[in-house]
């Protein structure tokens, strides 16, 4: 009696749960907004600007830094295939569908701030220096969906940005991560990639910790033996160093960058 009794209960409360009404999923204008870091001012607005084959991104004449920025978001918009193109504000005969960078005076005393106004027609980027710029881009990105950071092409997306006003600027001039490759060497693949995720976070000091007792990393050529004996360790130690007595992996490990490496790097 006591299965059947636990039987009927569990159907009851099947046919419950299937009688509640199901939450719809919320619009894109309801969408919670993940910028990191937070954005100083943000405020959502209704509608979301559409990007098409007939987008144009509008520069300053002849502002060779503001073009290198706006081509780069160009590219990563033009992944799935769109034709995003850049153009300097005289070739420009519409303020509809376009995404203008509008030079200004610093925001908030700041040059490496931003004003990003995102509305249904157009979008304004204001900011005094190609470092505002830049940083109002990576907020642009993390304001489409995570397909802007692919590797490679995608399939037509149809990129929508939601509208939103937003007001930014870097509490602190200096804003560093630091990479030890001395006790753990890192490939020139992984340092680009731990830079471009800095950049994304506008972050803007790299700190490259290449010397020390476990490790010579860079080439030096006049001193050939700083890579050659410096660049190995005979084995690495396995938990802490406090620990007695201390234990050891028997594995040589090294490496290091040559000069044209750090020289990619760098640039």
């Amino acid at each position: 009696m006591k299965n059947y009794t636990l039987a009927f209960a569990c159907l009851l409360l099947s046919i419950v749960a299937a009688a509640q009404p199901k939450k719809s999923p919320k619009p894109l204008d309801d969408a919670p907004l993940s910028i990191i870091p937070l954005p100083m001012k943000i405020a959502r607005t209704v509608g979301n600007f559409a990007i098409n084959n007939r987008t144009k991104i509008i520069v300053p004449n002849g502002n060779a830094e503001f073009r290198r920025v706006a081509q780069l978001l160009a590219d990563r918009l033009n992944l799935d295939g769109s034709k995003v193109a850049v153009v300097d504000i005289n070739n420009s005969k519409s303020t509809d569908n376009a995404i203008f960078f509008l030079k200004t005076e610093s925001v908030g005393g700041n040059t490496e701030g931003y004003k990003l106004s995102v509305q249904t027609k157009q979008i304004n980027i204001s900011m005094a220096s190609a470092a505002g710029a830049f940083y109002a881009v990576q907020t642009l990105f993390q304001l489409l969906p995570n397909d802007i950071y692919s590797t490679k092409s995608l399939k037509k997306i149809g990129w929508r940005v939601p509208c939103v006003e937003i007001e930014d600027q870097p509490r602190y001039a200096y804003r560093g991560l630091h990479l030890d490759v001395g006790r753990h060497f890192s490939s020139v693949s992984f340092v680009k990639k731990f830079i471009d995720l800095m950049a994304m976070h506008k972050f803007n000091n790299f700190h490259w910790h290449l010397t020390e007792d476990q490790g010579w990393r860079i080439e030096i050529k006049k001193y050939p033996k700083l890579t050659e004996i410096g660049s190995q360790r005979k084995e690495t130690l396995i938990g802490s160093y406090a620990d007695r007595p201390q234990r050891f992996d028997g594995q040589p490990y090294g490496g290091f960058y040559t000069q044209a490496e750090i020289r990619e790097v760098v640039a």
